[in-house]
């Protein structure tokens, strides 16, 4: 006779279907070991950006914004000598310092401006500045992107130093790195109900 009973410790296999989607998330019907929570959901400082561009509190907004147009980004982090996290600066920050309801700049005079003010004129009061810390979670960064509307945030050490940037596109490899996996193992199988193991 087949023995039905399953061991809680061994991987669960169950059938996969829209109906029972809303529970597939409770512990009792949806069960995967420690390794794989970390693997599923792994700190920060196994996948954030660790090549960045940075600027200095004494740093023009004309350089500032150059640097962003070089390199396609739309905020740098503005750090000390010692790579202390000081704050964030956006290309939207600089439009917005920059431009006056009451005059038009042509290209010319608005680089002049850009090149008479600092990164300083313009960084917001640290109090305000949203980071993570390396040993916080893929979800927490999901979170706190989500809560205050923002594609990417600094992550700093226990020292307060810049150690990695975490974007959008940093979560989204991740949720491919998962998912990809498990629609190889349907697709090969050839149907939606067959058995997904955990």
């Amino acid at each position: 006779m087949e023995n039905n009973n399953i061991d809680k410790k061994e991987s669960l296999e169950f059938h996969v279907n829209d109906k029972d989607l809303k529970f597939m998330m409770t512990d009792h019907i949806f069960h995967i070991s420690n390794a794989q929570r970390m693997e599923y959901n792994p700190p920060l400082h196994k996948i954030m950006s660790k090549n960045m561009v940075g600027c200095k509190p004494g740093d023009t907004l004309e350089h500032v914004f150059k640097v962003m147009v070089k390199y396609g980004y739309k905020r740098l982090p503005v750090v000390d000598e010692n790579y202390t996290l000081l704050g964030i600066v956006t290309d939207r920050d600089i439009r917005v310092y920059s431009k006056s309801p009451f005059e038009t700049k042509s290209e010319e005079e608005w680089f002049e401006f850009l090149r008479s003010k600092k990164v300083n004129d313009i960084l917001p009061p640290k109090a305000a500045l949203q980071v993570l810390h390396e040993d916080d979670t893929t979800l927490d960064a999901c979170k706190m992107m989500i809560q205050n509307t923002i594609t990417g945030l600094p992550v700093v050490n226990k020292e307060g130093r810049l150690t990695g940037i975490i974007s959008r596109s940093d979560l989204l490899d991740q949720f491919i790195r998962i998912a990809e996996p498990m629609y190889t193992y349907q697709e090969q199988k050839g149907s939606e109900l067959d058995p997904i193991t955990l």
